[in-house]
């Protein structure tokens, strides 16, 4: 059990069933590509957003595979009409939105929101501290000259 303690809790970082495997560093969807059924792998730090979403016919509770009305791609999924919510994902730089219905979705769904949270603290700490960088170069330039 991969675990990480933020503000004094343990949060659970790992996630697996039959179609889901999630990680700290990545998501795994089996079952996502037709017709050969083959796995799709997303890093975390690809992740653009995330979203739960209640699930209706529009948005692919009968769809077992494919696209859905609201043009979300689905992995292959035989139980999905029998389950309540869905992920929306969008992964950066590609203009298809992935929805996955693993078993249990909020579960899944508040361990990929707390690691694409953190994911996205820490991108942003770096991008600071390499604009603090950048500035105390340029200022150092300008005392040289």
């Amino acid at each position: 059990m991969n675990s990480i303690n933020s503000n004094n809790t343990e949060i659970e970082t790992n996630y697996s069933d039959e179609f889901i495997i999630l990680n700290k560093d990545c998501l795994v969807i089996n079952k996502y590509y037709y017709p050969l059924t083959k796995r799709k792998i997303i890093k975390i730090g690809n992740i653009e957003n995330i979203k739960l979403i209640e699930m209706d016919r529009m948005s692919g509770k009968y769809t077992f595979y494919g696209f859905c009305w609201k043009f979300y791609w689905y992995h292959l999924d035989n139980k999905r009409p029998s389950k309540k919510y869905a992920i929306i994902i969008n992964e950066k730089n590609n203009s298809i939105t992935i929805g996955i219905t693993p078993n249990d979705c909020e579960k899944c769904f508040q361990i990929l929101n707390f690691l694409f949270n953190n994911n996205i603290n820490t991108n942003n700490e770096l991008m600071s501290f390499n604009e603090n960088k950048r500035d105390i170069n340029n200022i150092a330039k300008k005392i040289t000259e």
